[in-house]
């Protein structure tokens, strides 16, 4: 908690030092202060080099984490869980249309929980996708709607429509996604995340921030 409030003033202090230089740089300018106005430059590129390191010192410091089924990870009070694993060579919907893997359907069941005892609320920008030891991610390419399997469209994590409703406090609602992933994929884990949409790459300690370690969900069949 106090990180992720560190790295938001952090960011907000940049984003101000930013602005506020600008302002000053384009004042000195125009009052013909040309020496004022590079002090100021050199001042923020101060400024934004001792901040892109600390935000790669965080992430390259940063350790990856598992979790088991049924373990929850809680982004305030938004928890997810995976809570069943399935591998399968082909997929069937009820009108008998059958979705072939390249490698393997990894079938996994996600389940989010609204922990909170005040109003009804959503995810915020939520992604998920499939990660193994080499780093590479993979989309999910089916997710069940009703009790058939959607048409593939190998849909960026940004595209699933998972939670496009307010869940009540105390209430939860699962989802099933397919991921396409090669026959000798090693160690794949189910990473989700939130954030604030693109700024979150350039959060200190944010896991969606340039090269932080993730924290997944073991795909254990």
């Amino acid at each position: 908690m106090l990180a992720g409030l560190f790295g938001m003033l952090a960011l907000l202090a940049t984003i101000l030092a930013l602005i506020g230089g600008a302002i000053g740089m384009a004042v000195a300018l125009l009052t013909r202060r040309p020496r004022r106005a590079r002090q100021v430059g050199l001042i923020l590129l101060a400024w934004l080099g001792g901040y892109a390191l600390l935000l790669l010192g965080v992430s390259f410091t940063s350790r990856p984490a598992s979790l088991a089924l049924n373990q929850e990870r809680c982004f305030d009070e938004m928890c997810y869980s995976l809570t069943q694993v399935t591998l399968a060579h082909t997929l069937t919907n009820p009108s008998a249309h059958t979705f072939t893997a390249q490698g393997n359907w990894y079938v996994v069941t996600l389940r989010l929980r609204n922990a909170g005892r005040g109003t009804a609320q959503k995810p915020s920008n939520p992604a998920v996708f499939v990660i193994d030891t080499h780093g590479h991610q993979y989309p999910a390419y089916l997710y069940l709607v009703g009790e058939s399997w959607g048409e593939p469209a190998n849909l960026p994590d940004s595209a699933i429509p998972l939670y496009p409703d307010k869940i009540q406090p105390g209430a939860s609602e699962i989802r099933v996604l397919a991921f396409d992933l090669p026959a000798d994929i090693q160690q794949p884990g189910l990473v989700v995340s939130e954030g604030i949409g693109p700024l979150s790459v350039i959060l200190i300690g944010d896991e969606n921030s340039f090269f932080h370690a993730k924290t997944e969900f073991l795909l254990n069949p």
